[in-house]
């Protein structure tokens, strides 16, 4: 956050930014603008001193909250977002260590999709994002993907999460089982017009699960080639 201040008579002013009891006050002028970062979410109650020549004082202290708003790309990677994915049909979902790091994909955190046994065959996960999706640009997303299988159907559907009768979906099939690859599910069709805010993600849709862990991994749009 930045703050600045202005108030009759001051000779200088004092900044608590409230993630710190212990800290030092920072020290600033009328018309200069103080910059913190906060090395976490949360709310804050930030103090502002005005200080005059004498003994006399006044002060301001406002709540402030910090957040770290859920938007593309997703990595899993922030060490204070709250990947909260809802579960249906009998899936689950969990953020974990990179079971298969190396070769198509590096990434120190990944999502994980289990398929209990005997889940419906739309069994899948969906997350909400902080913003809609912006598509004036980019159309497609791409996502990477592991399976112990090859030649399943794999579905992203995009919502309003507001309405769900507000949607696109688009389909891949995998071509390699074990391995990580990049699928790319072409929105080119979307009606920008529309918001869509909720990402839903199926893996071997169409059939029933049978206790399989599917892995995703960088949700993010792209013009639509594979790396």
């Amino acid at each position: 956050i930045t703050a600045e201040a202005k108030a009759d008579f001051e000779t200088f002013f004092q900044v608590y930014f409230g993630d710190n009891p212990t800290a030092t006050p920072i020290d600033f002028m009328e018309g200069d603008v103080v910059t913190h970062i906060y090395p976490s979410i949360g709310t804050y109650q930030v103090k502002v001193v005005a200080l005059s020549g004498g003994v006399a004082t006044t002060e301001l202290i406002q709540s402030v909250t910090i957040s770290d708003p859920i938007l593309l790309p997703i990595d899993f990677e922030s060490p204070t977002l709250n990947y909260n994915f809802t579960d249906f049909g009998g899936a689950t979902t969990t953020i974990i260590n990179n079971p298969v790091s190396g070769a198509g994909n590096t990434s120190a955190k990944v999502g994980k999709v289990v398929r209990q046994i005997a889940s419906e065959v739309y069994a899948g996960a969906h997350i909400t994002l902080s913003s809609p999706i912006d598509f004036s640009t980019l159309k497609k997303i791409k996502m990477k993907s592991f399976s112990p299988t090859s030649g399943i159907k794999v579905i992203m559907k995009l919502e309003n999460s507001t309405n769900s009768s507000i949607n696109i979906e688009s389909q891949q099939i995998n071509t390699v089982a074990n391995a990580w690859e990049d699928l790319i599910f072409d929105f080119t069709s979307v009606n920008t017009a529309n918001s869509y805010d909720r990402v839903v993600i199926f893996f071997n849709f169409g059939v029933a699960g049978n206790g399989s862990s599917y892995y995703f991994d960088k949700i993010e749009q792209s013009s639509g080639t594979p790396v």
